[in-house]
């Protein structure tokens, strides 16, 4: 389900700190991590369209 909004640079910041930090992502390794609010997991075209801006 997409956010409906756009990333905050806090939203963006704490994507780039989560591989950073072996405490929480210890355990992940060789993934490309899509940091767009659910936005290309919604496979429906009107969905990347904004309704209100």
């Amino acid at each position: 389900m997409p956010r409906g909004r756009f990333a905050a640079p806090g939203d963006i910041a704490q994507a780039v700190a989560f591989p950073a930090d072996p405490a929480r992502s210890g355990f992940v390794n060789g993934i490309a991590m899509p940091v767009d609010g659910g936005w290309t997991a919604d496979a429906r075209r009107n969905s990347l369209r904004l309704r209100k801006r």
